[in-house]
């Protein structure tokens, strides 16, 4: 029996277990996931609220709401994915991007030039024959841009590769589980910004804490013990295995100025002085630091999140067995257009059209052959929250007829409220990364085939054979050993504004087969660079058509104004000098480290002989040369800021502090297109925070 069919005939036996507890109810309405028998729900066709999208946002606002008591639905347009490894594996976040079962693909702009987008090595092209071709994936080292050869005759560019999520969770099921607070300031901000003094920092704390529970450090507990979403950091006795990235993390601790070894310490003692301090603890933030993140990963080193409260909450029974929580959920379903009532002062949401069937959104690469198997609509009586992403929530308000009046009228659509905020002010932040190969593997991931078979994999063995962390090896991690942040000389308000993160990888960054590339040796190690708070809020997302099975037109603009890029690209040019500076003084250190039986790890020198070469962009790029890199070839994973919140009297704002759409009754986003400025290194907590705040005012509404 192969893998797949061993995988589906797994998760038809997981079903039949849970039949003997199985509630009266079923809440999915569509099919689970690609590899499971059909699921039917009652025929609710009416309800209080129903969540366009089940990512972070609109999966934690609907699930509230539902634990609140009211009648709630989810529309996804994906499928379920959730039972495979590649979602559970905190490792396989790097293939989960381009697994077939969930990978949207969209093909985004940098520039609004195409002549300038071409000379990212990334750009994605359409060949004559319907293929996509990129340089990358015509060499025979994955990962490595080719140097000569032309594109094939008649090819167009087609874009940037951006991965997405299409399946229930969204991005939470494919990220890389980084979960850091937001800056202090980013809430302050926030409270000026609304006139709301509950955002202030001191007071949204407490939302943090409500949600989390974390585990990795006696001191963190002000960061929550109790929530649904699980925080550890990877175990350092892990870390500890692999003598050379011990080398390298003992660099970065240098070049910050922690004093290097100067007696035999066991590994995992040196690494806790170097790596034991919480960066959500409060004001951490602002702490210049070398840190391990936390990741949102649950006690069985499965990755944590959304999901699983989705799912806890939808299939919650009382002791006889009926349902606890009315919330449904509707898979493989495109949500259309909302529907208004226009009869009073102001537009009235009133509900939602949807065409069903798998693979309908064209992102999905499988959308080639699909078609609708059917189309419906659902109302609700109180609201309808949408919840698509930085990409999607934008197109559905613009379809509906919610947007800029000149280009829905250029399409056709009418207007139901000329908003001319949404899709304007779309960021994402600069990224960058340094790679640096060594003659030797690492002998952490030195096995590893990233191969979501256990037969197949002797990482992925070790992994599903374990019973704890450590016993599970580096899949029970998301492959990133460090994480640096401190100040550049820009920083807008003193914040340290740069961060690194350090793993053993060949990531340069996304493009067609990424993935593969990342993975292909164990001999290279990747600084990735993130300049946070950066200056650009220029991008836009419109639609190229009318039909809700497009995707729009993403431009992000980068660079776009002269004075605010020259800081910018100063901060990131400086995080490639001090990356630099840490490769530069990696030397061994294994005659002053023991192992965990106490034995001294000595014999390592030949293994630092010469030991790294920058291969990316290598060491010869400098000066301007540098300064065209970074623009070339800067990308990003933090689409944001598209549908934002502003304020009153702002005429490109187009949400209030309690997410409703302004000049809309009924109505509101909770996704990260409504953040006005994209928050801290990793937005994941402050999407939660921000949800577990309102949905607090939308019960209290509701409930008066």
């Amino acid at each position: 029996m192969g893998f797949t069919q061993r995988l589906a005939a797994g998760a038809v036996l997981a079903q039949a277990a849970a039949a003997l507890v199985m509630p009266s109810h079923n809440p999915f309405i569509t099919k689970r996931s690609s590899y499971d028998h059909e699921f039917h729900s009652d025929a609710t066709t009416e309800y209080d609220f129903v969540c366009i999208g089940s990512g972070p946002g609109g999966g934690h606002m609907c699930s509230n709401l539902a634990i609140a008591g009211f009648k709630v639905l989810i529309i996804e347009a994906g499928g379920d994915e959730g039972m495979h490894l590649i979602q559970q594996v905190p490792a396989m976040n790097i293939a989960s991007t381009e697994h077939w079962g969930m990978e949207w693909a969209y093909y985004i702009h940098k520039y609004e030039d195409t002549e300038i987008d071409l000379r990212d090595s990334k750009m994605v092209y359409n060949t004559k024959d319907g293929k996509k071709w990129t340089s990358y994936n015509q060499t025979g080292n994955l990962g490595t841009p080719a140097t000569s050869g032309s594109i094939p005759d008649g090819a167009e560019p087609l874009g940037i590769y951006y991965p997405r999520t299409g399946a229930l969770g969204g991005c939470s099921r494919h990220n890389a589980l980084f979960s850091m607070q937001p800056y202090e300031m980013d809430w302050d901000d926030m409270a000026e910004l609304t006139g709301d003094a509950s955002y202030n920092s001191s007071n949204m704390r407490q939302y943090l804490t409500r949600i989390t529970d974390v585990s990795y450090l006696p001191h963190a507990a002000d960061s929550g013990s109790s929530g649904w979403y699980p925080l550890q950091v990877t175990s350092l006795l892990t870390a500890a295995t692999d003598i050379k990235i011990v080398s390298v993390l003992a660099a970065a601790a240098t070049a910050f100025g922690k004093t290097i070894l100067t007696e035999v310490v066991d590994t995992a003692t040196y690494l806790a002085k170097v790596l034991l301090s919480d960066i959500n603890a409060p004001g951490q933030t602002m702490v210049p630091q070398v840190y391990q993140v936390p990741l949102v990963m649950r006690e069985d080193s499965h990755r944590g999140g959304v999901y699983d409260l989705i799912v806890d909450t939808a299939l919650a029974t009382w002791p006889n067995g009926t349902r606890k929580y009315h919330l449904d959920i509707m898979l493989d379903t495109l949500a259309t257009k909302l529907t208004f009532d226009t009869s009073g002062d102001k537009p009235r949401a009133t509900g939602v059209e949807y065409m069903m069937g798998q693979s309908l959104y064209r992102a999905d690469p499988r959308s080639g052959s699909a078609e609708p198997t059917d189309t419906g609509h659902v109302s609700v009586t109180k609201e309808v929250i949408v919840a698509g992403g930085a990409y999607n929530t934008p197109q559905i308000l613009k379809l509906s007829g919610v947007g800029p009046r000149a280009e829905l009228e250029k399409l056709g659509i009418d207007v139901v409220l000329d908003l001319p905020g949404v899709g304007t002010n779309l960021q994402d932040r600069y990224e960058q990364t340094m790679v640096s190969k060594t003659e030797t593997p690492f002998a952490l991931t030195a096995d590893c085939t990233w191969h979501p078979d256990p037969e197949l994999d002797p990482c992925m063995k070790k992994f599903v054979e374990g019973n704890d962390q450590v016993s599970r090896g580096g899949y029970a991690s998301n492959g990133i050993a460090v994480a640096v942040i401190r100040n550049s000389t820009t920083s807008a308000r003193g914040e340290p504004d740069i961060m690194l993160l350090g793993g053993p990888a060949n990531f340069t960054g996304y493009y067609s087969g990424w993935s593969q590339g990342c993975t292909a040796d164990a001999q290279h190690w990747a600084w990735i660079i993130l300049k946070s708070h950066q200056r650009n809020n220029y991008g836009t997302v419109e639609l190229a058509s009318a039909d809700p099975r497009d995707m729009p037109i993403i431009n992000f603009r980068k660079f776009y104004n002269d004075e605010e890029a020259a800081l910018d690209l100063t901060a990131i040019r400086e995080a490639y000098d001090y990356a630099r500076s840490i490769m530069k003084d990696v030397i061994p250190i294994g005659g002053l480290l023991s192992g965990t039986d106490g034995s001294l790890l000595t014999g390592v020198d030949e293994i630092f002989e010469g030991a790294f070469t920058e291969v990316w962009p290598g060491a010869d790029v400098q000066g301007d040369d540098l300064d065209q890199f970074i623009r070339d070839e800067s990308w990003g994973h933090h689409a944001s800021c598209s549908a934002p919140i502003g304020a009153d009297g702002d005429p490109m704002a187009v949400l209030d502090g309690d997410l409703r759409v302004r000049g809309i009754d009924g109505l509101r986003v909770s996704d990260l297109s409504a953040c006005n400025k994209l928050p801290g290194y990793f937005p994941i907590l402050w999407i939660h925070q921000l949800v577990e705040k309102v949905a607090d005012t939308i019960v209290a509404e509701y409930s008066s």
